[in-house]
């Protein structure tokens, strides 16, 4: 789909900017400023170094009567915010030395700053415990798995399609257009079904099959729009007329088709007329092998310099030797009062004829081996109220326009001898263009929104050092976060279309920073048991998934809900909050409960060592075994 391609090319283009930019930028502007605050001095006048009072409140408090300025004591034991082997920092000999250290370098004072961070503290001594209780990880899990189950089901109820009323301001005069239009409006948009060459319409029969008057058959191509037409369920409204019949009663009417008595069209004069060009009227259609010498029927005279056409005989049949002559007259004579039957208003821009070859023939060659037309026959499709109205309107006239092209080729094989080439039919519509795209909207999302996540496993599975079971839960879990995104959009009301697909690839991309830092942390750590792994990560990365990718973002799109444009408080408000909060969600909470329930007993290094040790005992005794085993073998 274009609209994904360039999103992926404008977003791969900002991610290698980005990359670029705090590789040198950043780094070195980082740099910059751990320099200013090692020599006190002030964020924004940074010329001015300040007091060592005022260094010390800036980098902070390194008051060691609070346990904030302490170092993290050492964690032993199997479980963290559980049961903790702590060793209490009392000495005042340390405490001597701590103070040192905190007057004497300020390095020391900046990395403490992590410790004091309250949400960290938060993380450590409330959530992590909590959410790791048994009971707790249990009614999670179930909540997760019901609010997958719901998402699953109304997945496919989401509405395909984009209203036009959001891509305009709220305030806008086509918010008025577009409510008349779709209120008033008592007729939708005209269709074509387009009929490519392929027919030869000299022959009685094959003309048959695109008409509707006498002579024609019941299964011609007019008369099945015309049955489609009557029923409710394919949004034609009216039937459709036919250019054969029109050239038919045009060519029966003695004042609209006459011809010059004398072959010599330096004969032809037009009077001035307002309805007709009359230089277009003194050109000869010269699109066409055979020279007209039709007489326009408001012609000065016309009775004395015109006489009636040969196109139409005394049977009411055409005269195959002059269709293909008389049919461009017909399509450039406008309708007057005195012949209405005119086909310039109505068919100039329905009938093409093309000329097969461009060699020369002779009077006597056929010109259905000259000439081929393509045509197209205008009906007009029920009033349209929404996208759903002009998808269906679609699906219909294609499925109208198969059937009309399978019966049509299936009566001519069976009733001509000569092998025809196929016909082909198909339905046109100005909207066709706009909404054609959401006839496989579903298939795009699932090829690329698969793509994407086997591109994230792939590269998980590797950066991950070939950990195939963490880069299966961190797929998993994005999945899990896309599933539940597609959830909210039905309860949110939010259609899917080009917009909200690029929204999707997007949320797979950003689903990562939510999951990746925690499972990373599981996988790195130490421990022993699932269980306090999966809480160790929640405390070490939890505050920084909550306050470094969740807040910031929640303060970035805040500001789309203020806008006046319902396209972006619909697709960029309220699903960019979506994927932030249902990621947040199952980074913070689903992630560690599902590692800690699905993950295995890591082998501590401790237990490793001890199981390679020989006991010395044994190391005695296996000497003389061996000894025994070979004075028994030496007696036997």
């Amino acid at each position: 789909m274009p609209a994904v391609r360039v999103f992926a090319m404008t977003a791969s283009l900002a991610l290698l900017v980005d990359f670029i930019l705090q590789m040198t930028v950043f780094i070195a502007l980082l740099s910059l400023d751990t320099k200013r605050q090692l020599a006190g001095r002030y964020d924004l006048l940074c010329c001015l170094q300040a007091s060592k009072t005022s260094q010390t409140s800036l980098m902070g408090s390194p008051d060691l009567g609070s346990d904030h300025s302490l170092p993290r004591p050492e964690v032993s034991g199997n479980s963290i915010g559980g049961d903790l082997n702590t060793t209490p920092m009392t000495s005042p000999n340390i405490d001597n030395h701590e103070r040192q250290l905190t007057d004497q370098d300020p390095k020391f004072m900046l990395s403490t700053r992590s410790d004091q961070d309250p949400l960290y503290r938060i993380f450590e001594s409330v959530i992590a415990p909590t959410l790791m209780k048994p009971i707790v990880r249990y009614i999670a899990m179930v909540a997760f798995i019901i609010w997958l189950c719901v998402s699953l089901v109304v997945i496919r109820d989401i509405d395909v399609g984009l209203d036009q009323t959001m891509s305009v301001p709220e305030d806008s005069y086509m918010q008025n257009y577009f409510a008349a239009q779709k209120n008033d409006l008592r007729v939708g948009p005209p269709v074509y079904f387009v009929l490519k060459r392929g027919l030869n319409f000299t022959d009685e029969f094959e003309r048959s099959v695109v008409c509707s008057s006498d002579g024609c058959k019941s299964f011609s191509l007019v008369s099945q729009i015309t049955q489609a037409s009557r029923s409710n369920t394919t949004y034609i409204a009216t039937p459709s007329n036919s250019w054969i019949d029109s050239y038919r009663l045009w060519g029966s009417t003695s004042k609209c088709c006459k011809m010059f008595k004398q072959s010599n069209l330096s004969n032809y004069t037009v009077t001035s007329s307002s309805h007709y060009d009359q230089s277009k009227a003194m050109r000869t259609y010269r699109d066409f092998i055979y020279k007209s010498n039709f007489c326009p029927h408001y012609t000065a005279n016309i009775t004395e310099k015109c006489q009636d056409c040969d196109l139409i005989d005394e049977n009411n049949r055409f005269n195959k030797d002059v269709f293909y002559e008389y049919l461009g007259d017909f399509l450039r004579d406008v309708p007057r009062t005195d012949c209405v039957s005119g086909g310039a208003a109505v068919y100039s821009n329905l009938v093409k004829l093309n000329r097969n070859t461009q060699d020369s023939f002779t009077e006597s060659s056929d010109q259905s081996d000259r000439y081929s037309i393509d045509s197209a026959f205008m009906s007009y499709h029920v009033p349209l109220r929404d996208s759903k109205d002009f998808i269906e309107s679609m699906v219909q006239a294609r499925f109208i326009a198969h059937t009309i092209e399978e019966t049509l080729n299936t009566n001519l094989r069976s009733q001509t001898k000569n092998n025809l080439e196929k016909l082909q039919v198909f339905p046109y519509s100005f909207t066709y263009v706009f909404y054609e795209q959401y006839l496989t909207i579903w298939q795009q999302t699932f090829r690329n929104l698969s793509i994407s996540m086997a591109t994230i496993f792939i590269v998980t599975y590797l950066l991950m050092g070939c950990d195939l079971y963490i880069s299966t839960i961190v797929v998993g879990t994005i999945a899990s976060i896309v599933i539940d995104l597609m959830g909210l959009m039905y309860f949110w009301d939010i259609q899917l279309n080009a917009i909200s697909l690029v929204n999707l690839v997007m949320a797979v991309g950003i689903s990562v920073e939510f999951c990746s830092h925690v499972a990373r942390a599981f996988a790195l750590s130490k421990r022993t048991k699932p269980t306090d792994r999966a809480q160790e990560a929640l405390v070490k990365m939890g505050s920084s998934v909550l306050s470094g990718i969740t807040l910031t973002k929640v303060a970035g799109i805040s500001i789309l809900a203020f806008a006046k444009s319902r396209i972006f408080k619909v697709y960029y408000f309220r699903m960019y909050m979506g994927i932030v909060l249902v990621g947040a969600f199952h980074g913070i909470i689903f992630m560690p409960i599902i590692l800690s329930l699905t993950a295995r007993d890591k082998k501590s290094r401790h237990n490793e060592k001890q199981a390679n040790v020989v006991p010395v005992d044994s190391q005695q005794q296996q000497p003389q075994q061996q000894q025994q085993r070979s004075q028994g073998e030496d007696s036997s």
